[in-house]
C-alpha cells in the first residue's frame, strides 16, 4: 500500500498541477438553459490511475483509485445562445492527505441548438501546501448530445486543458455519459466515464462518476 501511494503520488506530480487531478468529467449535456432559468447540478467521481512503469519494470506499472471529488455545478442562461455556468469541486485525494477546493466558472455557447455546445471555463484550486498562481487552468471543451425520444441522452466531450504553471504540459480529456429521465426537460440522472491524458506520457487517469441535474 504504501508503494502504491508513493507511485499514485510520483503520478500526480507529473501529470497535474497542485498535487491532484484536475476536475475533468463534464456531467452536462450541450443543451443550454433558457434566458433566465437555471440548472442545478450535484455528483460524485471515483477518479483512479493507471501509472505505467516502463517495460524493464517488473511490476508493469500501478493502478487503483486514488481520488474522490464531490462537486456541484450551476447553470445560468444569459440568452438562448449563451449560459454562464459555475463549478466547485471538493477533492479528496487518499492516503497522501491531499484536500483541496477547485472553483471554475465561464461561458457555454450553443453551436448547434441541443446538439453541439462550446463551453470554455477557467478555473484554479485552494488547499493546503497549494500554490494557486500555479493550479490556474483554462478548459475549453466541446459538447455533443444525441436525445431519444425525450427520455435519454447520449453526451460526448473532449476537451484541452491549457495550464499556465511553467514545466506543466496541457492535457486532454474525454467523456462519455448519459442523461436517463421520464422527463429531461425537469431532471436527469448522469452516469459518465472519461479519461485525462498528458500526450507525452504513457500515465493516464481515468473517472466513474455519477450526476445529477435538476431544472428548477
Amino acid at each position: 500500500m504504501k508503494t502504491m501511494t508513493v507511485l499514485c503520488a510520483l503520478g500526480l506530480i507529473a501529470l497535474s498541477a497542485g498535487g491532484c487531478a484536475p476536475p475533468f468529467s463534464e456531467l452536462q449535456s450541450a443543451k443550454l438553459v433558457d434566458e433566465g432559468e437555471f440548472e442545478i447540478a450535484g455528483h460524485y467521481s471515483a477518479v483512479s490511475l493507471h501509472l505505467d512503469m516502463g517495460d524493464d519494470d517488473q511490476e508493469g506499472g500501478g493502478d487503483g483509485r486514488i481520488q474522490d471529488n464531490i462537486g456541484v455545478q450551476l447553470a445560468y442562461g444569459l440568452t438562448e445562445a449563451m449560459n454562464l455556468r459555475f463549478r466547485y469541486e471538493y477533492i479528496d485525494v487518499g492516503d497522501s492527505l491531499i484536500t483541496a477546493h477547485a472553483v471554475g466558472f465561464g461561458p457555454k455557447f450553443s453551436l448547434a441548438e441541443d446538439v453541439i455546445a462550446l463551453y470554455v471555463p477557467i478555473g484554479f484550486a485552494l488547499g493546503n501546501d497549494i500554490k494557486t498562481e500555479d493550479t490556474w487552468q483554462l478548459h475549453p471543451t466541446i459538447i455533443v448530445t444525441s436525445t431519444h425520444g425525450g427520455v435519454l441522452e447520449l453526451n460526448a466531450s473532449v476537451k484541452y486543458i491549457l495550464t499556465f504553471a511553467e514545466g506543466r504540459d496541457d492535457l486532454m480529456a474525454f467523456n462519455i455519459g448519459l442523461g436517463l429521465s421520464p422527463d429531461l426537460e425537469r431532471y436527469a440522472i448522469r452516469p459518465e466515464a472519461g479519461l485525462l491524458i498528458d500526450p507525452g506520457e504513457k500515465s493516464y487517469y481515468w473517472h466513474f462518476s455519477v450526476g445529477f441535474s435538476f431544472f428548477p
